[in-house]
């Protein structure tokens, strides 16, 4: 995987198998929230999964569907982590907007707090 091709904000499918008791796992969508100046930096890479339930966690946003997105789906902010590029598949899915962004890192401070 070319640590070029990978882009901030970016939808990609990412194996996060193996998890480990209640942590997400299997191939699924991650937003990287990562920023591109670090990307280019260091192959680790900041993602929050996705899922096309939400399991009413208050904390999950609203990613509705779009491009190679299929589904409306739902960041799950609980489980970000932070993960391998070679975990990535190089196809970018989608992007996420500004606005969702910041809901996520909202939610991710709120959750912190």
């Amino acid at each position: 995987m070319a640590v070029a091709m990978i882009e901030s904000c970016g939808i990609y499918s990412a194996n996060l198998n193996p998890n480990k008791h209640q942590e997400i796992g299997k191939i699924r969508p991650v937003i990287v929230l990562t920023s591109q100046e670090f990307i280019c930096l260091y192959p680790l890479v900041f993602v929050c999964p996705l899922s096309s339930k939400s399991f009413g966690v208050k904390f999950h946003v609203k990613i509705s569907k779009r491009q190679g997105l299929n589904n409306d789906s739902y960041a799950l902010i609980e489980h970000m982590r932070a993960i391998s590029i070679n975990r990535l598949s190089e196809e970018l899915i989608a992007k996420i907007t500004f606005e969702e962004k910041a809901s996520i890192i909202e939610n991710l401070n709120a959750m912190l707090s």
